[in-house]
């Protein structure tokens, strides 16, 4: 492509990004495509993710829990560095009227107070030993 300038056929203009709706039909399917998928095969030892306002504007934040649950699900499962290994989730949680701490993480997940991070200090250091 680089080479010779040519863009796929449906991705638009060259330097465009293409839009979220040619990497799948659903809702769900283009967030698994752009969030997971594109950075496989890749292995982690843990994942932080800051949870930004916006991850709880739709519905004052009553899709969180099983919204946060879902991708932390498909990251542990994707980014393993041995089938079945857990990989420790850290994440902050915004602030809405409906939010819940997500319920259906597998394995080891910590919510953050924005301002302590020592458990993932203490993980930083489990690991490095």
């Amino acid at each position: 492509m680089i080479a010779t300038r040519a863009v796929p056929e449906g991705w638009g203009a060259w330097g465009e990004m293409p839009s979220m709706a040619s990497s799948g039909s659903s809702i769900a399917c283009q967030g698994y495509n752009v969030m997971t998928h594109s950075f496989l095969p890749t292995s982690l030892r843990g994942v932080i993710f800051l949870a930004g306002p916006k991850a709880a504007e739709a519905a004052e934040g009553a899709n969180f829990n099983s919204e946060l649950s879902a991708l932390a699900n498909s990251w542990k499962q994707g980014f393993a560095v041995a089938k079945g290994e857990d990989v420790p989730f850290f994440y902050t949680m915004p602030t809405a009227p409906k939010i819940s701490k997500p319920s259906k993480i597998k394995g080891s997940a910590e919510v953050l107070d924005a301002g302590d991070w020592s458990p993932i200090e203490k993980f930083i250091r489990k690991e490095v030993k």
